[in-house]
C-alpha cells in the first residue's frame, strides 16, 4: 500500500511539475498509472526499476529548470519544491544558488510557501548541512548568509548548528573563519531570541495562529449571528 501511495505521489509530482514548466505530461502520467497498477497487483522488479528512472529523470528536470536562466521564479519555485518532496540530495547545490526564489503568487505566509528552496533543504536533510556549512566560508551575500543559517538550524537544531561552524572554525583559514563567526554570532543572537519567546509563550509559526473566525467557531460564539 505504501509503494501506491509513492507511485501516486510520483504522479502527482509529474503532472504538477511538467505541466507548469511547458512540458509534455499526458505519455508519462499514464505510465506511472500503469506502473501502480501492476505494482498494486504484485508488480515484480522491473516496475521497480522504472520507478528509480522516473524520479532520477524528473530530479534532473528539475535541476535543469533551477539552473536554466530563462526559467521565470515562479517555475524555479515549483522546480524547488519538487526536488524537496523527492528529498533529492543531489539538488542541493542548485538549491542553495536559488534560496529566495518564490511563486508568483503566496497562498499563505508558511516558510514552506515563502521559502520552496530553503524549505526544499531542509526536506533533504543532513545531506544538505555540509554543504551549507561549505558555503558559509564563503558566503559574501549577508542575505543568503541568514537563509544559510535558517536552513541549518531547521535541519540541526541551534545548538547541533553552531557546534558544527564552531568546529569548522578550527581547520580553515582566517577569512572563511571570520565568516564562519559571523554566522556562528547570527545563530547565537537568534537562539537567545527564541528562548525570550518560549520564555513569553510566543511562536513564530503562522499555522498555530488561527484566525478569529476559526477562533469564534472553536469557542462556539456567534453561531446565532447571520
Amino acid at each position: 500500500m505504501r509503494m501506491a501511495t509513492l507511485l501516486g505521489s510520483i504522479a502527482l509530482l509529474l503532472v504538477n511539475a511538467r505541466t507548469g514548466l511547458g512540458g509534455e505530461v499526458e505519455g508519462l502520467a499514464y505510465d506511472v498509472k500503469a506502473i501502480r497498477k501492476n505494482v498494486v497487483s504484485g508488480g515484480s522488479a522491473p516496475h521497480l526499476r522504472a520507478i528509480v528512472r522516473f524520479r532520477r529523470e524528473l530530479i534532473a528536470e528539475m535541476i535543469a529548470s533551477l539552473q536554466d536562466g530563462k526559467t521565470i521564479p515562479h517555475f524555479k519555485a515549483k522546480a524547488a519544491y519538487v526536488l524537496g518532496q523527492l528529498r533529492a540530495s543531489e539538488a542541493v547545490g542548485p538549491l542553495c544558488e536559488n534560496l529566495h526564489v518564490a511563486p508568483a503568487v503566496l497562498l499563505d505566509k508558511s516558510f514552506a510557501t515563502r521559502f520552496p528552496a530553503q524549505h526544499a533543504l531542509v526536506l533533504i536533510g543532513k545531506p544538505a548541512s555540509r554543504e551549507i556549512v561549505r558555503r558559509l566560508q564563503t558566503e559574501t551575500d549577508p542575505k543568503n548568509t541568514v537563509a544559510l543559517c535558517v536552513v541549518l538550524q531547521k535541519i540541526e537544531g541551534y545548538e547541533v548548528a553552531i557546534f558544527m561552524l564552531e568546529n569548522e572554525m578550527s581547520r580553515v583559514l582566517d577569512v572563511e573563519r571570520e565568516k564562519l563567526k559571523a554566522a556562528t554570532d547570527h545563530l547565537k543572537r537568534e537562539r537567545e531570541k527564541e528562548k525570550e519567546k518560549e520564555t513569553r509563550g510566543e511562536t513564530d509559526e503562522p499555522e498555530a495562529k488561527a484566525p478569529p473566525a476559526a477562533l469564534k467557531k472553536i469557542r462556539g460564539e456567534g453561531e446565532d449571528e447571520r
